[in-house]
């Protein structure tokens, strides 16, 4: 068996993210606005520091209880108080942190994320759907010729996640390493606009990174070691990702304008991934960035290839 790889590419412009995106219909996306984030949850996030005494597992279920218990005065529709992936998603929608990491299936949804706000080299995060649900049937001790319904397997998978996890509530903590691609079963506007998903890793007090890289067999160095290389496509698509799980596609900033143009001429927009006032005011601040995106693509000559003036810091 082949060994699984992870690849980090630069694109040299827009026309070769289309290419991509046109193979890659069963992978999973995130847009980050700065190359050098890794991935990492929201609770984590705000947790500040890994060496913080407080474990988050425990954190995470006083927040996640104390919103079950008041929730109800704002909302005349709850989930049952062992949804658990449910009552975190809500609680993602409303600002809230939580162990669940936005993913979509969109590659121009996740491509609008990277580029809206960004002032730097962006990237796009592309997690290999099928690889992920067959690490999930090695994880259940599934026979290889289980076969769950797509349009099934991701509220299947949070319904064992939240079982799962109020099992483990009473023993000691779980320093589980793995990722589950989970949906509540509910929808909301948003979710279905942006065609979105979580990635859920087992443990919070596991660095998100180190739980995604031992789902697919890997080592955290095989993230920290992925050496960039400029995208050059030599054969097929197909060829060129074979025994890839992770792609971490860097956008350089002389390549943003093309991209949030072409997203806006698609209508993939603030407004139309936030359906309401908001999203459209958001959408508003399209004409004040894409005149300064205009002007960073003729300072760099980008008319074509990206050149090197538009890439973001690397480390």
């Amino acid at each position: 068996m082949s060994k699984k790889r992870v690849l980090t590419i630069r694109l040299p412009n827009w026309r070769d993210a289309r290419i991509l995106a046109d193979e890659m219909q069963d992978w999973t996306f995130r847009g980050q606005q700065d190359a050098t984030w890794t991935l990492t949850t929201t609770l984590q996030r705000a947790a500040l520091s890994r060496r913080s005494s407080v474990m988050l597992t425990g954190a995470e279920e006083q927040m996640v209880e104390q919103f079950q218990r008041r929730a109800h005065q704002f909302l005349p529709d709850t989930p049952p108080r062992e949804s658990l992936i449910d009552w975190m998603a809500l609680i993602q929608h409303f600002g809230g942190s939580t162990r669940l990491l936005d993913f979509t299936r969109s590659f121009y949804v996740a491509a609008f994320f990277a580029v809206e706000k960004a002032t730097t080299e962006c990237a796009i995060w592309c997690i290999d759907h099928y690889a992920l649900y067959l690490a999930l049937k090695k994880y259940l001790h599934l026979d290889e010729h289980t076969f769950w319904p797509h349009w099934e397997t991701l509220h299947r998978t949070a319904d064992f996640v939240q079982r799962k996890l109020l099992v483990e509530r009473s023993k000691p903590a779980v320093f589980e390493r793995f990722i589950f691609e989970v949906q509540p079963f509910k929808l909301n506007e948003r979710l279905v606009v942006q065609q979105g998903t979580f990635l859920c890793p087992m443990s919070v007090d596991v660095p998100f990174i180190e739980s995604l890289a031992a789902t697919f067999g890997l080592a955290t160095t095989d993230f920290t070691n992925s050496e960039t290389e400029d995208f050059k496509l030599e054969g097929s698509v197909k060829s060129f990702l074979k025994d890839v799980v992770v792609v971490k596609i860097l956008l350089p900033l002389a390549i943003q304008h093309d991209v949030l143009e072409d997203l806006w001429n698609m209508n993939v927009n603030a407004a139309s991934l936030f359906p309401g006032l908001d999203g459209l005011a958001r959408s508003l601040n399209y004409h004040l960035r894409i005149n300064h995106l205009w002007d960073i693509k003729y300072d760099s000559g980008g008319f074509g290839d990206a050149g090197t003036k538009g890439h973001g810091k690397q480390k």
